[in-house]
């Protein structure tokens, strides 16, 4: 549901506001969809303005006629903010649907019933304790995600994208994954967004080919693409896919993005609520 909720907000201020269609529903919907994007990317929100966005929502759904399904979970929106403040952070507690899955598969392999319990507890916990082995699970700044040498092939699209034919496997790591300032994650093929060198865009758009560590330091090799038309009232932007690759510290990359390429070739990409402007 997380991740169908930008696209659902998206089609709702696309294609029901325009019509007039229910829009005080449209406002909730909108306004909640606002709530949890600042929550996810809490570390670009200030508590004042998380606080604002909570009675935004709370007004709409009782504009909508909604006020019998205000429950105390609701309530506890207002604290959000409080926390933030003292804290710094929000716990992320999106996964207990994920967690679902792996207990299903540890259940798969008792077969004493006896002790089904324990036994799925076990395996769950052994599970979680090897997960907190892993290299920089617990890093506050940007890093690769089990970085590996460097493979002839693509040591090769380095030494001929940077101009160093002497570059050596030794120098370089790569990955499929990293972990990016704001604590969320990143992949190659992702589309994102990272910060502009042009002082008139907050941000530019790219396409993640490759993901390197070059003398300790980190970087991403993107494919740059020419943000158009940007629509903040619809939170998204059109972009134009362009091979023009270029490489970017991994320190500047802000946040992956939802995307779809339309029909003409160009590509609609969903602003977070954080990198409106």
């Amino acid at each position: 549901m997380l991740a169908l909720l930008p696209i659902l907000c998206y089609f709702t201020a696309a294609s029901l506001v325009p019509k007039g269609t229910c829009l005080a529903a449209c406002r909730v919907i909108l306004a909640f969809g606002d709530v949890l994007d600042m929550m996810m990317n809490e570390q670009h929100v200030q508590p004042e303005a998380l606080k604002f966005a909570v009675e935004q929502a709370l007004d709409a759904l009782a504009a909508a006629g909604w006020k019998t399904y205000l429950k105390k979970e609701i309530h506890w929106l207002l604290h959000f903010c409080d926390h933030l403040a003292k804290v710094g952070f929000l716990p992320k507690c999106w996964c207990p649907e994920r967690k679902n899955k792996q207990m299903k598969h540890a259940a798969e392999f008792v077969t004493c019933l006896r002790s089904m319990q324990r036994s799925v507890l076990e395996q769950l916990l052994a599970e979680d304790f090897h997960s907190l082995k892993t290299p920089g699970i617990f890093a506050e700044d940007s890093c690769l995600i089990n970085a590996s040498p460097c493979p002839a092939k693509k040591l090769k699209i380095l030494q001929d994208a940077l101009g160093l034919p002497d570059l050596n496997r030794n120098d370089v790591q790569i990955s499929s994954k990293a972990k990016l300032n704001s604590g969320a994650t990143s992949c190659v093929g992702d589309v994102v967004m990272y910060s502009s060198n042009d002082a008139s865009q907050a941000w530019q758009v790219g396409e993640i080919w490759m993901l390197a560590k070059l003398h300790g330091f980190n970087v991403a090799l993107l494919s740059e693409w020419h943000v158009g038309l940007y629509e903040p009232e619809k939170s998204c932007a059109t972009c134009k896919p362009v091979a023009n690759p270029m490489f970017v510290a991994l320190d500047d990359l802000m946040s992956s993005v939802t995307f779809t390429v339309r029909k003409s070739g160009d590509v609609l990409i969903l602003v977070p609520f954080a990198h409106r402007v």
